[in-house]
């Protein structure tokens, strides 16, 4: 009888299923008012990404007096019809047309939008490199802020992208810039 008893005593017991152990120094993840995918404010977010502009376009400053290279800005830039003024033919043609067997109408609008500025000066053009080098930190910054809610990381993130040589030919090289302008 004992041993009836005893068993319907071990059936009736809940069985608990062990927790999920977090490693040590895991915290949980921080709900942010708004469900904002960013630690932090607006404000601040708008600092960090305007002083990488401003310190990527430092950086590259030495590249403003480079001029046009002999190959491929003079095709790209100095002697090509499409971007030598906002009209319909020349935007119809870069949305819709291939140019040099490359299809990339943002980056010959970019171009346009340069020359629109002060015609073939390369100065304009090296400049617009430097800030889309810097738009492109920011959003480094905040694509790593967005998956790692770590300001520090994603800061450091942002400066290793613009400092690694690997970048220096997108921002000097003015025919370049489609890395630029496809990466952000």
């Amino acid at each position: 009888m004992a041993t009836r008893k005893a068993k319907q005593k071990k059936h009736s017991q809940v069985i608990s299923v062990p927790s999920e152990k977090k490693p040590a120094g895991a915290h949980p993840r921080k709900k942010h008012p708004g469900g904002s995918l960013f630690p932090g404010s607006v404000l601040e977010h708008t600092v960090v990404f305007i002083l990488l502009v401003i310190a990527t376009a430092v950086l590259y400053a030495p590249a403003l007096g480079l001029g046009f290279f002999r190959i491929d800005d003079q095709q790209y830039v100095v002697n090509n019809p499409w971007i030598q003024g906002f009209t319909a033919d020349n935007l119809r043609y870069i949305f819709t047309t291939p140019y040099f067997v490359n299809f990339s109408p943002l980056h010959l609008l970019s171009y346009m939008i340069d020359f629109g500025f002060n015609g073939a000066d390369p100065y304009v053009f090296h400049l617009s490199s430097n800030i889309w080098a810097g738009i492109v930190a920011g959003l480094v910054y905040l694509t790593s802020l967005a998956l790692t809610q770590k300001k520090m990381l994603s800061i450091a993130a942002a400066i290793l992208f613009v400092v690694h040589p690997a970048h220096v030919e997108a921002v000097a090289w003015i025919s370049s810039r489609k890395d630029l302008v496809a990466a952000a």
